[in-house]
């Protein structure tokens, strides 16, 4: 093993996975490397249980990949996922920019945009051939769809559901019937319910609107108090079902997405200077020229987290903090009571935070402890151990880190 480079047989082990043995060994040597390398592939962990916390961008790059990107499609069905197939992701709430911005001008629901993100990227190609018996290719030609219709984006209400629709996809002959018929079922109830009418006047991102729908039919005019839902244990399942029923629909699979809470929720920013700035997108755009000093999440309400969450929770096998904004992922969602909890009960699973690959301007641009320099991993840690509750005891045993040696040189350049 002194053979592999690292110092950390962990290390040595990835490294031997990803890189095969290592060059100038004997033979006998390279096929003992071999065989070990083979025996690591090739153990089952279709069952391992594992859960993801985190925002849109870093949470959907790593189980499936970012669905955004018009080069999505070449390769949907890579990622976590696909290793393991029973992932759950934990998804934070609190974004309040783009369409899901123009949603809450308009309607006291939690930020959906992360939910959709995280959905598309979660679709599997063994869950689309199973709900519509299709082969490979006519999966991945499915999945292309699909991320057309969630991220196609308009502005102005349509003449009908249909209408709307067939502006992503011109032949809708090309998706399954039953899916079809559910996209227009919960279109044309957007279209037609009061509550959602004002927001069709904005632009948005058609799969918000979709989500919107199906959570829309589930909390009924008899949860809408003046101009909240008023959660209850039921209303929060009902809506966690309806989010899970859209999974399956796609291919995403039943409670692949949970929101951490499905109550409006709202990031406040604390900096050094004392300044407080409330809103995570009017948190990116301060360039308040001060480090952020804390980050707290104001509640519409008493914060519901379903009991379905807590027990993915507790019952996992592997759980992972995924990478993206410092204060506005991991932090809102270990903010909701019960869930930091819950990942400490849960003593058996692995527990690994994987650091940001870059700094983020107006959050990790300048460290607390010097300003003038930007974030090293030592002062994310200290950041998460001050803004969640209880510290960081307990909460992640390792720490994934990325050294730029093994970035290529081209990617650092652009």
């Amino acid at each position: 093993f002194d053979l592999l480079p690292h110092h950390d047989m962990r290390e040595k082990l990835v490294d031997l996975v990803l890189h095969g043995p290592p060059a100038g060994i004997t033979k006998d040597g390279s096929t003992l490397f071999g065989e070990l390398r083979d025996r690591l592939v090739s153990t089952g962990v279709d069952d391992s249980k594992v859960v993801v916390f985190g925002g849109g961008t870093g949470l959907s790059n790593i189980i499936g990949g970012d669905s955004r990107q018009a080069n999505w499609p070449d390769k949907p069905f890579e990622g976590l996922k696909k290793i393991f197939p029973q992932t759950k992701a934990v998804v934070c709430v609190t974004d309040d920019g783009g369409s899901t911005g123009e949603l809450l001008k308009d309607l006291p629901i939690f930020g959906l945009g992360d939910i959709r993100h995280v959905l598309v990227s979660s679709i599997q190609r063994r869950l689309l051939a199973r709900n519509y018996n299709l082969s490979l290719g006519q999966s991945a030609s499915l999945v292309k769809d699909i991320a057309t219709i969630f991220n196609y984006r308009f502005s102005g209400k349509p003449v009908s559901a249909e209408s709307l629709l067939k502006r992503c996809i011109s032949d809708l002959d090309r998706l399954p019937e039953k899916m079809v018929v559910a996209l227009l079922t919960y279109l044309d109830f957007c279209l037609n319910d009061e509550w959602c009418l004002p927001t069709w006047e904005r632009p948005h991102c058609l799969g918000n609107l979709l989500i919107l729908s199906v959570i829309r039919m589930v909390a009924g005019n008899e949860n809408l108090v003046a101009d909240h839902i008023e959660m209850n244990e039921s209303v929060g399942e009902a809506i966690n079902g309806a989010i899970s029923n859209i999974g399956e629909l796609i291919g995403a699979g039943g409670d692949a997405v949970l929101p951490c809470t499905t109550v409006p929720a709202q990031l406040r920013f604390r900096y050094v200077d004392g300044v407080e700035v409330t809103g995570e997108h009017k948190s990116s755009t301060a360039q308040r020229g001060a480090a952020v000093a804390r980050v707290t999440v104001d509640f519409c309400g008493r914060p519901y987290v379903s009991e379905k969450v807590l027990s993915y929770v507790r019952e996992a096998d592997v759980l992972l903090m995924a990478p993206g904004s410092l204060y506005s992922s991991i932090i809102p969602v270990m903010q909701v009571p019960g869930i930091a909890e819950a990942v400490r009960e849960n003593q058996r699973a692995l527990k690994l935070l994987i650091a940001n690959l870059w700094v983020q301007e107006g959050e990790t641009d300048k460290a607390i402890v010097n300003p003038d320099r930007k974030f090293h991993v030592s002062d994310m840690i200290r950041a998460y151990d001050h803004n969640l509750p209880g510290g960081v005891e307990g909460l992640f045993d390792q720490i994934l880190c990325l050294s730029m040696q093994d970035v290529p040189a081209s990617l650092i350049q652009n």
